[in-house]
Formats: C-alpha cells, sequence, structure tokens
C-alpha cells in the first residue's frame, strides 16, 4: 500500500465534514524511528473525536508499505467510563503488516459507522479488561479480506463474558 492508497479511504472526509462530525484531523509524514522500532513510519493519519463515544483511529504507512491501524485508546476509555486501567495503547488494532485497501476501507467503515462494540470488566473503579468485537455481518466481511485482529459476535459466549465480575458493552456513535 502507499500513501495515496491511503488517503483514498478517507477521501470524502474532508475538512469541513470532519470539522461537522467533532473530529479533529492530523497527518504527518517520516516521523523519526523510534528506539526499538525495526520499521520507519513515512505516513501517518490520525481522527481524534472530540466526543468519547465516537472511535478515535490512527493509521500509519511503514517505508515497507505495512499498515498498521489503531481503534480507539484505551485511555479514552477510562476517561468514558471514570475507571483506571493498567493497560495502555489502543484498544483495537495492530503493528504493521500487509494488508490491501480493502481490508482498510473496512476497518475504517466498522469505526466511522460507529460498529465497534468494547466489552470492559472492571471491579470498583478499577478496569480489569477490554475487549473489542464487531457484530456479526461486519466481522464476516473482515474475516473474509483476510484481516484476523478482530473479534466477532462469538466473543459474547467466551470467556470474556462468562466472569462474575460486571460487565459494560461500550458501544459508539456514528461520525
Amino acid at each position: 500500500m502507499d500513501v495515496e492508497e491511503i488517503k483514498s479511504v478517507f477521501a470524502s472526509w474532508n475538512q469541513k465534514r470532519l470539522g461537522a462530525a467533532g473530529i479533529r484531523f492530523a497527518e504527518s509524514s517520516n516521523a523519526p524511528l523510534g528506539s526499538g522500532d525495526d520499521y520507519r513510519v513515512v505516513y501517518e493519519a490520525v481522527f481524534e473525536p472530540d466526543d468519547l463515544d465516537k472511535i478515535r483511529i490512527e493509521i500509519w504507512l511503514t517505508d515497507t508499505g505495512h499498515t498498521a491501524v489503531w481503534l480507539e485508546k484505551c485511555s479514552r476509555v477510562s476517561k468514558r467510563l471514570a475507571k483506571k486501567f493498567s493497560r495502555g495503547g489502543a484498544v483495537a488494532g495492530h503493528e504493521p503488516i500487509a494488508m490491501s485497501s480493502e481490508t482498510l476501507n473496512l476497518l475504517f467503515g466498522v469505526a466511522v459507522g460507529g460498529k465497534l462494540l468494547i466489552a470492559v470488566r472492571s471491579i470498583f473503579h478499577v478496569g480489569l479488561t477490554m475487549t473489542p468485537f464487531l457484530p456479526t455481518a461486519d466481522y464476516e466481511a473482515i474475516r473474509a479480506s483476510g484481516y484476523s485482529y478482530l473479534r466477532g459476535p462469538q466473543s459474547a459466549q467466551s470467556g470474556v463474558f462468562s466472569s462474575i465480575l460486571p460487565l459494560t458493552v461500550l458501544d459508539y456513535r456514528p461520525w
């Protein structure tokens, strides 16, 4: 993938449309190499919603054409629920991998459409787990594109929901 392919995914989201949706957009090129990184980010796009009930998206492109996608930050979930989590970073996503623009389009659509759900287990004011998952149709479409970094609704019948600890499922509004 290249920069133009990535930009084509969100081309219809101009500054006016983003502003009307309460989304701040920032992009950068050729970020400095971080310590311990084995790749160099040549393009980064960040969509930061003002509201905590809209999904934050971060997309990176490396010098080898690999793409990283990060959906929602743990710190935003923590703030939304007024709970402390020891985990940082993103709730869902992956380090740079080879991926098609079709898959990136599907992931962007899931985020913009507010379709990602996050199951949170907590006790008192301490968050213990955050598990992202998708509704069936979105999960199947993304899996069919070869992407395997998000869970489907079967998570609802697996261990993530079977604990005796209280469960909160966060849903998100479309942009």
